[in-house]
């Protein structure tokens, strides 16, 4: 078949105007995270999470240890959703 015999393509209709505003406006995940921390505000946390995990090491009843291992979880995630890895070895 010729390319001449092709129809053209219908570029109308509600799917495409969902693709075309899709793409052009921003990506709809970067605006859910947090802006990016300072590196203070990481360096805290770090620091937290370091407590946490040498008080773990030194051990405690089982609810505290659980306890602990919950305030990690929280903490780290809050470390992660900060995108405080974008620091890198300034943490240190």
């Amino acid at each position: 078949m010729p390319v001449s015999d092709i129809p053209p393509l219908r570029v109308t209709g509600p799917r495409v105007l969902l693709c075309a505003v899709a793409l052009l406006l921003p990506h709809a995940s970067a605006g859910a995270q947090e802006p990016d921390a300072s590196l203070e505000t990481c360096r805290k946390l770090q620091q937290k999470i370091e407590r946490l995990d040498d008080r773990r090491q030194h051990g405690a009843s089982a609810s505290q240890m659980d306890r602990w291992k919950r305030q990690r979880s929280d903490l780290k995630d809050r470390f992660n959703a900060l995108r405080c890895r974008h620091w890198g070895n300034r943490l240190r």
